[in-house]
């Protein structure tokens, strides 16, 4: 059964609460966090790892979970729209070259399934993901949208590419201003194959800044409108 959206949120809840967190750094305005994501009170990967198709297994219990902390000059509904959109533009420099939904939940609009596929440094291989996404409100103000692994059976592992675990990657956002947001954003990847776990979590620290690209794509909006009201 896929999680419910209270499971969902009391699992991205406890785990951003958690006092585990230690202080990493604070670049482009987004202050970074760590912490082992193999504990007992780590992102309840039992909770969220299944839904529809089979759970995923395997993923390594060494590899640290990243939280990240901003404040985004954009609402709530802008950001969860762009952050959505698996056909919104995408930078040249962005890792991510392919992604496309597999389909939606015709008995939820808020849910549905991602595929997505990135590259790597070399020499490693490209790395692909089967997702489930779910939008939770948790209030008039804030949101979670939350995706996860999962194993469908019309998405099987390509050849020339490894299948990477997302335990968890969830954005919190919360109104402040009709046009201003806090932004929480918590994920732990497992890259697989081969790798050593110190390159996993040097590439979990890049991932936090996923929150800074977001920031200044909004950013850049706020200032074309600045500029054509002068």
């Amino acid at each position: 059964m896929p999680p419910t959206a209270d499971q969902i949120s009391r699992v991205v809840l406890e785990s951003i609460s958690s006092p585990r967190w230690t202080f990493v750094a604070t670049k482009r305005d987004v202050s970074i966090f760590s912490r082992p994501s193999g504990d007992n009170s780590s992102v309840g990967r039992d909770t969220l790892l299944g839904g529809e198709g089979e759970a995923v297994k395997g993923a390594d219990s060494k590899v640290q979970m990243v939280k990240a902390l901003t404040v985004i000059n954009g609402s709530v509904n802008d950001i969860l729209s762009h952050l959505t959109n698996p056909n919104r533009r995408r930078s040249k420099k962005d890792a991510v070259f392919e992604s496309r939904l597999i389909s939606k939940d015709p008995n939820d609009d808020n849910s549905s399934f991602l595929y997505r596929a990135q590259r790597m440094p070399w020499p490693l291989l490209i790395r692909d993901f089967v997702l489930a996404s779910r939008i939770v409100p948790v209030s008039n103000s804030k949101v979670i949208w939350a995706v996860w692994s999962v194993e469908l059976p019309d998405y099987p592992k390509v050849e020339g590419r490894v299948r990477a675990t997302v335990e968890l990657s969830a954005w919190v956002l919360e109104s402040v201003t009709p046009f201003k947001s806090n932004v929480t954003y918590v994920a732990c990847v497992d890259l697989m194959g081969s790798i050593p776990t110190k390159i996993k979590n040097k590439f979990m620290t890049q991932e936090a800044m996923w929150v800074a690209d977001v920031s200044r794509f909004f950013q850049r909006i706020l200032t074309r409108e600045m500029k054509l009201q002068k």
